[in-house]
């Protein structure tokens, strides 16, 4: 695709907010919004709210990860792909430029293939999945998803590090909906498991990414009230973990490090400004490891590992 198309196509299409220039935002309307963060937002709509500070208890690990931009600046284009080490986020790597927009990416169990979903408003490939091969490679478009509620607004998607079974969120209607699916990695069939409800929120929930760890847990972070949950795979009910203090917008990633299990959140804000850091799944507190360095709005993945099971012993007596 053209660059300057896809850029000039990217800055005016975000779900929710219509094509308006940036004197013409209603930013109270657009709170909520699971779409990208339109042009000259930023701009208009910035609060200058505190941001938390930067936890000092965790430790930071050199692990490396992917951070697919879908913004960009005034200097990096939209929809770049990059690899950055954790403890050191702003210096970034460029991978690949990608030629449609995804909002969400995850690596198969064995972090050889990295899967991703493109948003419902991009003109290429609407509500596709797809891989983009490692290291430098394009999304390559395996099939249109289906079996999504017509219309709905894709937000997170998750693949078990060790099953390999894929999960999607969406969410539509006013309240909102948020959905729970399976999919069929090689046919891109959604099989919907149920609805994500919570008592947190008048306005409905949106599911906006999800995680799951070598466990086999699922956590999905909630839009509407700026919490983590842990969701039930088989019957998409929620359990609380709690509020992780930051005032969230617009599409957002986080993702397990399979080989330490910590889960980590690329958060974009109200502000405009993203800030990369951790999740704590006990609490759902956020410890902050970069603010708005550099800006952008990030979906994420890392191709780390889990670790081997532990061995059985047959008979539980010694030879």
């Amino acid at each position: 695709m053209n660059l300057f198309v896809h850029i000039a196509t990217g800055a005016l299409l975000c779900a929710g907010a219509g094509a308006v220039a940036a004197t013409e935002f209603d930013c109270a309307a657009l709170q909520s919004n699971a779409g990208r963060v339109p042009a000259g937002y930023s701009g208009q709509c910035a609060t200058n709210s505190p941001m938390p500070a930067v936890g000092g208890s965790m430790r930071v690990p050199t692990d490396i990860g992917l951070a697919l931009d879908i913004l960009g600046n005034g200097v990096r284009p939209i929809d770049q792909l990059y690899s950055f080490q954790i403890n050191a986020f702003p210096t970034q790597t460029l991978r690949a430029a990608i030629s449609t927009t995804l909002f969400g990416i995850d690596f198969s169990p064995d972090g050889s293939t990295l899967y991703g979903v493109s948003a419902e408003f991009d003109p290429t490939f609407p509500r596709w999945l797809g891989t983009i091969p490692q290291p430098n490679g394009d999304f390559t478009p395996i099939a249109a998803l289906t079996g999504l509620v017509p219309n709905e607004t894709i937000n997170g998607f998750a693949i078990d590090p060790r099953s390999g079974v894929a999960y999607l969120s969406g969410s539509i209607g006013a309240p909102m909906a948020a959905h729970l699916y399976t999919v069929d990695l090689v046919t891109a069939a959604a099989t919907l498991i149920g609805t994500m409800s919570t008592a947190n929120d008048p306005s409905g929930n949106i599911m906006i990414a999800l995680a799951i760890n070598c466990e086999g847990a699922l956590y999905a972070h909630n839009l509407t009230d700026d919490s983590l949950y842990l969701i039930d795979r088989s019957t998409a009910a929620t359990t609380l973990i709690g509020a992780h203090g930051l005032n969230s917008n617009f599409a957002q990633g986080m993702d397990f490090d399979n080989t330490d299990g910590q889960l980590y959140a690329f958060m974009m804000q109200t502000t405009g400004e993203n800030v990369f850091g951790s999740l704590n799944t006990t609490t759902g507190a956020f410890t902050m490891l970069a603010n708005n360095d550099p800006p952008g709005e990030y979906e994420g993945a890392f191709p780390g590992v889990c670790p081997p099971l532990p061995a059985l012993f047959g008979d539980g007596f010694e030879d």
